[in-house]
């Protein structure tokens, strides 16, 4: 759903003023390297995902969302190679219409409408849903995504407030952070054409959030639920905007996020949006070409720059699966089929 902004934004364009991105990601990076990508130990049939538009890596599970197609996910067992496709698209009991976000945990995962603002648990023994509370009032706000779901504390990404992030702790509202106003005029219109992607890290108490439109990553604590902390900001080249229309001058930045306890993993792009349009001339393949990223940038969780990892061949999300202690990118193998590869030098 996200990025479905970006595509009518690229419709929208009709100038634009070139320049050159000087002060993007990479260069906060020294240490630059090349990424040492390996086939991952199990074989995934050419003909098993579609069009994925993210992936969750969980042990001997993979979760992949397919937002074209009727099922909206796929489940893979990695032992046993099966392929399960569930949640259908709809607007039934256990139908979803716009799925915004999957997250892990324990033994299954969480899943979120995005339309009729429902989430589900599924367990991998037998992929039955189960309802969820979402805590939210609808008339308060408007649930996007999960940022976090931990035993007593949940974190919501929403939309079109000045506040990008709404906490919730026991069941009850404690906080509201993510302010945009030092980066953007109008906070609330920028929300929604900025809107990224963010991981967390429980042991930590820590969320990182980057825009996928500007080099733009925040790092919050949140050991104190009701005094959520900024404890890192990076700024690069700005996102330009429009009465909240992405204009021609941005530069892709991070396209997926990732993190381990130690560590986040950004798959950076740094294109001229522009650049992309001119490099695909099929329209109905722009949103893919925007994913396409040429390097994985390494921060600690306080912001710091640890290595910059480049890749020979474009990824298009990646995802560190915390049951293995694995970071995974998904990928065209030479064929043009999806593949999912395994980055280990991290």
């Amino acid at each position: 759903m996200k990025y479905l902004l970006v595509l009518v934004s690229l419709l929208a364009l009709t100038t634009a003023c070139q320049k050159e991105n000087k002060n993007n990601f990479v260069e906060l990076f020294a240490d630059r390297q090349k990424a040492d990508v390996q086939k991952c130990p199990f074989d995934m049939a050419d003909d098993v995902l579609w069009a994925p538009k993210e992936f969750v890596a969980d042990g001997d599970n993979f979760i992949f969302v397919e937002e074209k197609l009727d099922t909206l996910l796929c489940v893979y067992n990695a032992p046993t190679q099966s392929v399960r496709r569930i949640l259908h698209r709809g607007q039934g009991p256990d139908e979803y219409v716009v799925l915004s976000s999957v997250v892990a945990a324990s033994d299954g995962f969480y899943a979120m409408d995005f339309v009729s603002r429902k989430s589900n648990y599924f367990d991998y023994a037998t992929l039955t849903p189960t309802k969820d509370s979402l805590y939210l009032s609808v008339a308060d706000t408007l649930p996007v995504s999960f940022a976090s779901i931990g035993d007593s504390v949940r974190i919501y990404e929403v939309g079109g407030r000045d506040l990008l992030f709404y906490m919730f702790e026991n069941k009850r509202f404690v906080s509201a952070f993510g302010d945009l106003s030092p980066y953007y005029a109008d906070a609330e219109s920028a929300s929604e054409g900025v809107m990224g992607n963010f991981v967390n890290s429980e042991k930590n108490k820590r969320l990182a959030w980057a825009s996928f439109t500007s080099d733009l990553m925040e790092i919050y604590d949140y050991s104190a639920p009701g005094s959520v902390r900024r404890v890192a900001a990076h700024r690069g080249e700005a996102l330009q905007t429009e009465d909240g229309v992405i204009m021609g001058d941005a530069f892709m930045s991070v396209i997926s996020l990732a993190a381990s306890d130690d560590y986040i993993y950004a798959l950076y792009s740094g294109k001229s949006l522009m650049d992309v349009i001119r490099e695909t001339p099929n329209m109905e393949m722009i949103q893919l070409a925007i994913r396409k990223c040429g390097y994985i940038l390494v921060f600690d969780w306080d912001g710091n720059p640890v290595r910059c990892l480049t890749l020979d061949n474009d990824a298009l999300y990646v995802s560190y699966d915390h049951k293995t202690g694995k970071l995974y990118c998904l990928c065209f193998d030479n064929d043009g089929n999806y593949v999912l590869r395994l980055i280990a030098n991290i």
